[in-house]
């Protein structure tokens, strides 16, 4: 998407790329599967697997603020008319994600 000129697809990707890390994250720290669901037995949105990394320690709250600007790109770039430039995902979301998966340190 990134190298096609895609950016508005680019944010959704990243964002999904962010959804996945935080998924294989919990899993290796084994937390348990109750806390990533809602009480209606729904998995939790992006939003509330950040907010289990907080809770578990895993991140801090700077990080949790990166990752809810990105979310924010993401949202707009579904669902709005607004337009985002290339200049946004390197500025903006591309050093920000880079942070958080550097400091997410997946095992392999």
């Amino acid at each position: 998407c990134y190298i096609s000129g895609h950016y508005e697809q680019s944010s959704i990707m990243l964002r999904k790329a962010i959804d996945f890390a935080i998924r294989i994250k919990l899993l290796q720290e084994k937390v348990e599967s109750d806390k990533l669901m809602d009480s209606y037995g729904n998995e939790l949105s992006l939003t509330g697997k950040i907010n289990v990394l907080v809770g578990e320690n895993l991140i801090t709250r700077r990080t949790s603020k990166d990752l809810e600007d990105i979310k924010w790109f993401e949202d707009n770039g579904a669902h709005s008319q607004m337009q985002i430039t290339k200049g946004d995902i390197t500025e903006n979301l591309e050093p920000k994600i880079r942070k958080f998966l550097v400091g997410l340190a997946l095992k392999p």
